[in-house]
């Protein structure tokens, strides 16, 4: 954390105006003739700092592009500017929330001139990881990436170099890039430097003494790819960039719940913890983590009759009530009884969690408005203490009492407990931090209210399982918590088949989907799926995600609390079996839930660590159709896919789309049909429109996306795909290559599963066509393909009951072993 705030700091020095024409270099009278030749080429880099100094020219990722006050990307202007901008419907500004650069996305470099050799690409680009060279203390040694190693691709279209990342980067982490005279044009000629850019390089004072700190941190840049091999003489430009943090909200939080259960295990009360501001709506939060279920279950079989959830779920044209495929449903659960013995009661309660988005349906501000910090950014009290007025800094001190500020501006996680709520003022009695981003500078969400989340439980009997241990089972966008009928039974019997205990079933409704609605009726279903997805305000979108994966910590924590609790059922449960199972956009955020229900708190205090765990921790991870790289994901997705471009051509001001499809009843539809009646320019164009879009949506959700978050992951894990998902794509091809199921898959290091294991499972089920998988298989037969084709019912039942095996097994053993079934059906 003193790192960053060190690199926020220093952006406070530069300021980037005026200080000649961009085809000289004034105020020099000498010039140094490496530089002197460069600047006579015919094809330079695009990078001008001085012809219009309002609207400067760079290069990103770089570090002039950072806001000086708070440690965000200055996309959208920097706070204090007349164009810094707080319209989150706008992709940049959203961007501009973002501590860092992207770890995903490519840079895209470009050149005036000549285009460029392709052949020379390689040779041309450099990128190092580094140490920060505005801090002193940093020692750490430049490691080089290359493209030989896979870390990246150089390509060339016309004057724009193109690298993109095939691994991502390090999230909050120092990182260089170079570009040198070996890339040429072609006519074979060294592409050159602007004046910008030798006014930088030089070695002798910049003609604005604004220009030095950015010249200083130039100098460093070359010396860095200096030892790292790169010749300094050669680079044409350099640019040294922070990348964004990854999972530090979500960090942050889980120890913050850790810290509130501790307080009140020690006969405190939650309220210690969240005070003040951290806690707006004075909410008692004194059943935060509970569970209230009723004593006694209904037998499944009756549940399924009664359940009118379920009901909206397997509903047809051709069964208008469900009935039919609710009997279905009994005659399974008949059928796994008579098999194994197993009968299974149902409960539905409801579990006590913090909900830290906005409820609020007035003016749509459940749409608009993301996390909201609890504590004043620490890159805003450092760049006070460093640079605000005596006065200020004395107020600042004065409203943080009890704060030891020094200790705090060196990342300490005890200070930041204290800074819990507290406002932060200025000397005008101003508050500090009113806009109160969620960074990893101010990473602690603000509880909006306690919401009494509805739970349903799956037990099976004490004679099959008479301590049970729990799959906490988390389903896909627009679906509803109630597909978990589909597959309970099976599960349980699966597992006895095997010789394994069965576990419960544990589910929520993810936010804003089944019986989570809003009080207005707004909810996402089929026909309503960006009412989760959020792409119009790609912030809340982010925090939605996030507040998937803190709910179903959140009850993961809950069955830990209630251990303790006298209920006959929530007692009985086995807290050191407790597994993950997520379908579609609940094994996205599932991905999320597991690594960071695994991952240590790193307290000193081995008692404190195991009591940590016991709250957190998840034997085994099964996620059914993940995919990562989600803007893009979404935007390949066939099943989505035409029904988001369409929101965001609508979106885009587009007068000749608006004209043909602003009043479509079904918008995906004449979005097909008016992107397939385009000539191919016409349709490149608009596929720019996205790639842009995507760019900014990406920046915004590495945060949260799982192909950041799964190198982190630790525990058994288990993967299915299903051949050509239509849903989620095995891999994207478009907007980005890092995309879909089987980029995840590699970042999850996963090897292939192809027959029955007895060792711990860290494997990818590839379902292959034959077996017509389709994308929710996992949960229930599947019989038509996503373009309405029928599909065998002998094979569609035979495919989801080898994908149930899967799942049933590796969850049951705690990841310690999994049954493939037909083994015919994976590749």
């Amino acid at each position: 954390m003193k790192k960053n705030i060190l690199a926020v700091l220093i952006a406070s020095s530069i300021s980037l105006y005026g200080c000649g024409d961009e085809t000289e270099l004034t105020g020099n009278p000498t010039i140094d003739p490496i530089i002197e030749k460069s600047l006579k080429a015919e094809t330079k880099i695009n990078f001008d700092l001085i012809t219009d100094s309002s609207n400067p020219v760079i290069v990103i990722p770089t570090f002039l592009a950072m806001d000086a006050t708070d440690g965000t990307l200055s996309v959208e202007g920097s706070n204090g500017s007349d164009k810094y901008s707080t319209n989150l419907a706008d992709p940049k500004t959203a961007m501009g929330k973002t501590d860092g650069w992207s770890t995903t996305q490519p840079f895209v470099i470009n050149f005036t001139g000549n285009d460029l050799d392709a052949a020379s690409a390689d040779n041309g680009f450099y990128l190092i990881e580094s140490k920060n060279p505005t801090d002193a203390t940093d020692s750490a040694q430049p490691t080089s990436l290359s493209a030989a190693d896979g870390d990246f691709m150089v390509t060339v279209s016309g004057s724009t170099l193109t690298v993109v990342l095939l691994k991502p980067l390090k999230p909050a982490s120092n990182y260089m890039f170079a570009i040198t005279d070996d890339l040429k044009d072609v006519k074979g000629n060294s592409v050159g430097m602007t004046g910008s850019y030798a006014i930088l390089k030089a070695t002798t004072t910049p003609p604005s003494p604004a220009l030095i700190p950015a010249q200083t941190i130039v100098h460093a840049t070359e010396k860095e790819l200096d030892i790292a091999g790169v010749n300094a003489d050669g680079i044409i430009f350099s640019s040294w960039f922070t990348t964004a943090s990854v999972g530090d909200v979500l960090s942050a939080t889980k120890a913050v719940i850790a810290q509130t259960i501790a307080t009140v295990k020690a006969g405190g009360t939650p309220e210690i913890i969240w005070k003040g501001e951290s806690n707006p709506n004075d909410l008692d939060l004194s059943k935060l983590y509970s569970i209230d279920l009723p004593v006694t279950g209904v037998d499944l079989a009756d549940a399924i009759d009664a359940d009118l959830m379920l009901t909206n779920v397997v509903k047809s044209k051709s069964d208008p009530d469900g009935s039919l495929a609710k009997a279905a449903l009994k005659k399974v659960y008949e059928d796994t009884t008579s098999a194994t013995g197993v009968t299974i009661k149902v409960y539905k309660g409801t579990v006590n969690l913090p909900y830290f988005l906005s409820d609020d349906p007035t003016n749509e501000a459940w749409k608009k408005t993301p996390w909201e910090s609890a504590i004043p950014s620490l890159a805003k009290i450092a760049n006070v203490m460093k640079s605000g007025t005596d006065a200020n800094k004395a107020a600042l001190a004065q409203s943080l009492a009890g704060v030891d500020i020094a200790k705090l501006l060196t990342g300490d996680p005890a200070e930041m407990i204290h800074l819990i709520g507290l406002e932060g003022k200025l000397a005008d009695g101003s508050q500090l931090d009113t806009e109160r981003l969620i960074t990893k500078y101010s990473p602690l969400p603000k509880i909006k209210s306690i919401k009494p989340v509805p739970v349903l439980v799956f037990m099976p009997d004490t004679a099959s399982a008479p301590a049970p241990g729990a799959v906490i089972y988390q389903h896909g966008i627009t679906s509803v918590k109630e597909t978990s009928y589909m597959f309970a039974a099976n599960h349980m019997g699966l597992a006895v088949g095997s010789s394994q205990t069965p576990k419960a079933i544990i589910a929520i409704d993810h936010p804003l989907h089944g019986e989570r609605a809003l009080t207005d009726g707004t909810v996402t279903t089929s026909a309503t799926p960006d009412v989760y997805m959020n792409l119009n305000y790609l912030n809340v979108g982010r925090d939605n995600i996030r507040q998937s994966i803190i709910d179903d910590l959140g009850l993961r924590t809950s069955l830990t609390v209630m251990k303790g609790s006298p209920h006959p059922i929530l007692k009985t449960i086995d807290i050191s079996k407790i597994s993950f199972f997520g379908h579609s956009m609940g094994a996205i955020t599932g991905i999320g839930t597991y690594g960071l229900g695994n991952k240590s708190l790193g307290l000193t205090d081995p008692a404190k660590e195991a009591q940590a765990n016991a709250l957190f921790n998840f034997s085994s991870g099964a996620f059914a159709n993940p995919g990562g790289g989600i803007p893009s994901l979404l935007l390949e997705s066939k099943a989505f896919g035409p029904t988001i471009k369409h929101s965001l051509l609508l979106g885009s001001g587009d007068a000749t789309y608006e004209s043909v499809c602003g009043s479509a009843l079904i918008g995906s539809n004449c979005f097909t049909t008016f992107f397939n009646s385009l000539d191919a320019a016409t349709q490149a164009e608009i596929d720019g429109v996205f790639s842009t879009f995507a760019y900014a949506a990406q920046t915004v959700m590495d945060t949260v996306d799982p192909y950041n978050l799964a190198s982190g992951v630790k525990g058994p894990v288990y993967v299915m795909q299903a051949f050509e998902d239509q849903v989620v794509p095995n891999q994207t091809t478009t907007y980005s290559v890092i995309g879909g199921t089987q980029p995840l898959v590699k970042q999850l290091g996963l090897s292939k599963i192809t027959e029955d294991q007895t060792a711990e499972i860290n494997g990818v089920a590839e379902f292959n066509d034959q077996s017509k998988a389709q994308h929710s298989s996992a949960i229930a037969p599947q019989y038509k393909d996503g373009e309405n084709n029928v599909i065998d019912p002998v094979l569609a039942a035979g495919t989801t009951k080898a994908a149930q095996t899967q799942i049933a097994t590796f969850t049951a053993a705690e990841g310690q072993a999994v049954g493939v079934g037909d083994r015919t059906l994976i590749q």
